[in-house]
């Protein structure tokens, strides 16, 4: 299964960089300090969603200010 398509939930609308230089933390950070709700605080990740779970998954996620990027 880990070698299927997947689809991660996130705060931000991409993966970071590997050699990014600290966006993310500082982004996080504001983000933790906004309280936001634990779902939040963590990414999820979906393998192998058919076209309409993907579907529900992006508006359920887009409402809640989260963003859905294929990993």
């Amino acid at each position: 299964m880990l070698e299927k398509p997947y689809w991660i939930l996130d705060i931000l609308p991409k993966q970071v960089p590997k050699d990014s230089p600290g966006q993310y933390f500082a982004i996080e950070d504001f983000f933790l300090k906004e309280q936001l709700t634990e779902i939040k605080k963590k990414h999820m990740t979906v393998f192998n969603p058919d076209e309409e779970l993907l579907g529900l998954i992006r508006e359920i996620s887009s409402s809640e200010g989260l963003f859905v990027w294929k990993g």
